[in-house]
């Protein structure tokens, strides 16, 4: 069969698959075809996505490339970076209808793929091109607040992924949690690094740097020694919810909060009507799963 190449286009959480016949089997797979003669693989990826799905594709960024013993060739795939258009099923002029390989064109919400085996072989790779800014960020984080003597604590997303050690989604922005009694001296090097600084409450300071959002949490104890965020003494947290153990992971190294504590948030919110989203119960899953199936020692 040759050489092939496909692209992967993401867009809110949900990725653009078309369905395929093939020798009377139907299945869904990326946007892709052959590589004509003149064409490189990059140039035949942006082309099969544009016949086959309307839309027009400015860049693209390679995922992996593989020797298929199926199709007797190489295997490009590449991750869709700017695109624009309309989704539309495409067709083959030289097919009669009856004859089209393409049946259907359109998004799929990424948790209901989690079967197809060529999307869960190239989600690490994509999550990796998305959050890459991401992980930037958290590097320059870690080295200030290192050289400042600061101890700060993942939460969120960011805190299962360390705990997995793969990265499970495209992250929104970063949550960091540390001591409020450092919030003065955090708040200061970082705006020195060309954070810009949003104050939110006592408990809460945001900040953005090249488009990444994160956010810090402040902590303090009460009298009898419990955690609670700043001015929130009536929200009390684990006593091991923050375990000293630094984690490494794409050589980064941070602390994560306990899962456990991260799996009670969950519950806190439920229990106080905050609507439940679909990442807020893929991570309750994800915090289970850790939980049951690790020996951690906080």
């Amino acid at each position: 069969m040759g050489t092939r190449s496909c692209t992967v286009i993401i867009q809110d959480n949900q990725l653009l698959m078309v369905r395929q016949m093939y020798k009377g089997e139907q299945f869904w797979t990326f946007p892709g075809g052959s590589v004509e003669i003149g064409e490189t693989p990059d140039q035949a990826a942006i082309r099969e996505v544009f016949e086959e799905t309307g839309l027009t594709v400015d860049k693209v960024e390679p995922l992996f490339e593989t020797y298929s013993e199926k199709i007797q060739g190489m295997y490009y795939c590449f991750f869709g970076m700017k695109w624009e258009g309309q989704v539309k099923l495409g067709h083959d002029p030289e097919l009669h209808n009856r004859e089209q390989e393409l049946k259907e064109v359109r998004w799929i919400p990424i948790e209901e793929l989690q079967e197809n085996e060529e999307v869960n072989r190239v989600l690490p790779l994509i999550f990796e091109q998305l959050n890459k800014g991401q992980l930037q960020i958290l590097g320059e984080i870690s080295a200030i607040l290192a050289a400042l003597h600061v101890r700060f604590w993942l939460r969120g997303g960011w805190a299962i992924d360390f705990l997995l050690g793969r990265i499970t989604r495209k992250h929104a922005d970063i949550d960091l949690v540390a001591w409020v009694r450092h919030q003065g001296r955090i708040e200061k090097a970082l705006m020195e690094a060309g954070f810009e600084r949003t104050p939110i409450s006592s408990s809460q300071t945001d900040f953005c740097k090249d488009g990444v959002d994160l956010q810090f949490c402040y902590l303090t104890r009460t009298e009898e020694g419990a955690i609670h965020p700043e001015g929130k003494s009536q929200w009390i947290w684990r006593p091991d919810a923050l375990p000293l153990r630094l984690r490494i992971f794409q050589g980064l190294s941070a602390r994560t909060m306990n899962p456990r504590q991260l799996l009670q948030e969950k519950e806190d919110y439920k229990r106080i009507g905050r609507p439940t989203r679909a990442k807020d119960l893929q991570s309750a899953k994800l915090l289970k799963e850790i939980i049951a199936q690790t020996n951690l020692i906080y």
